[in-house]
C-alpha cells in the first residue's frame, strides 16, 4: 500500500511531488511506479490533457518521447522494505 501526496498542475508549470510509504516489502514485479533515471535533465517534456481515454482528466506524456528516454537511459522500479520512504 502507497500513501500518495500530489501537490498539482497549473498551466505555465508543472509542480508535482510524490512521497511513497511502502507499508509492506515491495518488489520489482509489484512496483506501484516506474521512474527514467535522468529524465529530469531533458527539461520538461510535451504533454496533453487526455479527457478521452480515461473517465478522468490526466496530463500525458507522448508516448515516443517516453519510448526515446527509456531507450536511452533505461527504466527502473519504484522498490523497497517495508517503512522504505
Amino acid at each position: 500500500m502507497i500513501l500518495q501526496l500530489i501537490l498539482g498542475r497549473t498551466e505555465s508549470k508543472t509542480i508535482s511531488l510524490n512521497l511513497h510509504v511502502f507499508l509492506d516489502d515491495v518488489t520489482n514485479l509489484m512496483a506501484p511506479f516506474f521512474f527514467i533515471p535522468k529524465s529530469h535533465k531533458y527539461g520538461s517534456a510535451p504533454s496533453k490533457l487526455d479527457t478521452d481515454t480515461t473517465s478522468y482528466p490526466l496530463w500525458i506524456v507522448d508516448q515516443q518521447n517516453v519510448k526515446t528516454f527509456v531507450k536511452e537511459n533505461g527504466i527502473v522500479s519504484a522498490h523497497g522494505k517495508a517503512g522504505t520512504l
